[in-house]
């Protein structure tokens, strides 16, 4: 509900302040304004909230993703730094969660996962409501 309420006024604010933005500024402003309210809904108990909160836009073009090619390693090797590459993706995946051990790495992204399912959730419920307004049934 807290998520709803913060969203929702952020929505409002930027249908007032960006009547002739591009698309892609938009959608950029809509998914920093869900991620905002994601943060405020969740408090300060949580490394990713606290980071998102922290967070300042970024402005330029996306970054490139390289490709690096790997020689193959020996099995036992490979699953070790297999997990560590797991870990690592997850560090780089939720906000904040740089430098965690690994019991503290899992529990903030299970609570970044519920938080991303009640946001997805909320933009359903909005969606749905929007298009029973301009798609009454007869």
């Amino acid at each position: 509900m807290i998520m709803a309420f913060h969203f929702l006024g952020a929505l409002s604010h930027i249908q007032k302040t960006t009547t002739h933005s591009t698309f892609v500024f938009r959608c950029h402003r809509i998914r920093c304004a869900a991620y905002t309210s994601m943060a405020l809904s969740t408090g300060a108990h949580s490394a990713w909230s606290r980071a998102l909160l922290r967070q300042k836009p970024r402005r330029g073009s996306l970054r490139k993703r390289t490709v690096i090619l790997q020689r193959p390693r020996k099995r036992a090797v490979r699953l070790e730094e297999d997990c560590q590459d797991g870990a690592d993706v997850l560090r780089r995946l939720v906000p904040g969660c740089d430098g965690m051990d690994s019991a503290e790495l899992l529990d903030e992204t299970a609570d970044y996962i519920r938080c991303l399912e009640e946001q997805v959730s909320l933009m359903r419920s909005i969606v749905n409501v929007i298009s029973l307004n301009f798609n009454p049934k007869s």
